[in-house]
């Protein structure tokens, strides 16, 4: 979760800077677009500054509920949760599951015959 707080400000941060370096290239030469040049690095910076302000707000409140103390902020049973959830709300999905698990199962019994000994090992006997 810090990684993508860091990472999204520093984004921002050179938004920042081109569009900072827009402005003073759009003042210093005579080009035939100067005006939009400069609209659309206004643009830039206000936008940066704006996104930059939303980050920290949001990473200071993720930060304050604790969600920095651990490296994933999500652990595997609450995703597994979710995907159960997901799976029992989209009929695909169970239907998938069932095959997967159909074949799974299949897959075990082709493997073992009735002397417990595995089909590979009867695979190399014949050869």
């Amino acid at each position: 979760m810090m990684f993508q707080a860091d990472a999204a400000f520093g984004t921002e941060l050179i938004a920042l800077v081109l569009g900072t370096g827009l402005l003073l290239w759009a003042s210093k030469e005579e080009v035939c677009c100067k005006g939009f040049a400069k609209i659309v690095a206004y643009f830039a910076i206000v936008t940066s500054v704006l996104a930059m302000l939303c980050t920290f707000y949001y990473t200071v409140r993720y930060w304050e509920d604790g969600h920095f103390r651990h490296p994933q902020s999500m652990s595997m049973s609450g995703m597994q949760g979710m995907n159960m959830e997901m799976m029992n709300n989209c009929p695909m999905m169970q239907n998938m599951m069932k095959k997967k698990s159909m074949m799974m199962n299949q897959g075990d019994q082709d493997k073992v015959n009735n002397n417990g000994d595995t089909n590979e090992t009867n695979h190399e006997e014949h050869h």
